[in-house]
């Protein structure tokens, strides 16, 4: 069997975010996929795993939690700069 969890974010930087993201796509545990989609304005990621035992659905929900977590990190960062530019643009 196998288990997966789709996440859609809307956001004018899906496609930083999913090269961001896609860089940490590497040493998944066995059994484990991610695919990442972009257009113009959503981020769509996979994450599907073979239910092997029931540790598998926390691997799943980790991951999902991880990735979460970066993508939060990541808009922080892209809105801090956006604003930085736009206050600098401001006072020229």
């Amino acid at each position: 069997m196998k288990f997966k969890l789709t996440i859609s974010i809307d956001t004018k930087f899906a496609k930083e975010i999913e090269e961001s993201l896609n860089v940490d796509n590497v040493n998944l545990p066995e059994g484990m996929e991610i695919k990442t989609f972009s257009s113009s304005d959503r981020l769509i990621i996979e994450i599907s795993i073979m239910y092997k035992s029931p540790s598998s659905l926390l691997t799943l929900r980790n991951t999902a939690d991880e990735i979460l977590q970066q993508i939060d990190a990541s808009m922080k960062i892209t809105n801090t700069i956006r604003d930085s530019l736009n206050t600098k643009k401001d006072h020229v």
